[in-house]
């Protein structure tokens, strides 16, 4: 992260205190989802992980980031009082599972095709017919069969760009500025089929049992960021 901008950081929470002086070194479980997420040679990194590594450096908290398979993210956070994942989305059926930061970033739930003249989709219904990628234990996911599309998961979100790549499946169900940057970097370029009509927000999910205080600390400073700019200025390096 660059100079200026820890400077900035800095200054928005002089005497934010030392929350956990006393806690557990924390641990953030995330999965392989660029530009969000990633491994960097040996180390984690991606806007959201910047982000809350900003955070806990800003609050004093030992975390430990980890990139993992994302069904075994969301049973290592429930079992694991000190345990948190990210990027989430906060669902319903999720919402008394975790304790909730953010959010941290917004995705549409896009259908991506290589074929830049694939057939106009007006709303999901007309996506129906075809053989969709998805990923498992994955929300985006979970909506799309909601909608009634017919969709193969896999646990690596690569797999579905190798499956789309060999005509095994007609279109791939991601987020969509994930799912553009992910493409981007097999050497491959997708095309929007159509994406969500509502936007859906990424979160940091901690374990039920986890200190309220500090995930409520995590979240205010969240906010803070959302507000001053600290958020914008750390997509903008991606870019």
């Amino acid at each position: 992260m660059n100079n200026w901008l820890f400077i900035l950081l800095g200054s928005l929470f002089i005497g934010s205190g030392n929350v956990a002086a006393t806690q557990l070194p924390l641990v953030f479980y995330t999965e392989d989802y660029p530009p969000f997420s990633f491994m960097d040679g040996d180390q984690p990194s991606g806007i959201n992980t910047e982000v809350l590594r900003a955070v806990s450096e800003e609050l004093h908290l030992e975390v430990d980031f980890q990139v993992v398979p994302w069904a075994r993210a969301q049973v290592w956070t429930q079992t694991q009082t000190n345990a948190c994942f990210f990027s989430a989305a906060r669902t319903t059926e999720r919402e008394n599972i975790y304790q909730w930061a953010g959010p941290l970033s917004t995705e549409y739930i896009t259908l991506f095709s290589l074929n830049p003249d694939f057939p106009a989709l007006s709303t999901f219904d007309d996506a129906l017919v075809y053989r969709v990628g998805g990923q498992t234990a994955d929300f985006y996911t979970d909506w799309g069969e909601r909608q009634g599309l017919n969709i193969e998961r896999t646990t690596e979100i690569s797999t579905n760009l190798h499956k789309l790549d060999r005509d095994r499946i007609d279109l791939w169900l991601a987020g969509s500025i994930g799912g553009a940057y992910i493409a981007a970097l097999e050497d491959m370029t997708v095309y929007p089929a159509i994406r969500s009509p509502e936007a859906f927000t990424l979160w940091l999910a901690c374990n039920a049992e986890m200190e309220t205080a500090t995930v409520q600390a995590i979240d205010h400073v969240l906010e803070d960021y959302r507000n001053n700019g600290v958020i914008d200025a750390i997509i903008d390096g991606y870019r």
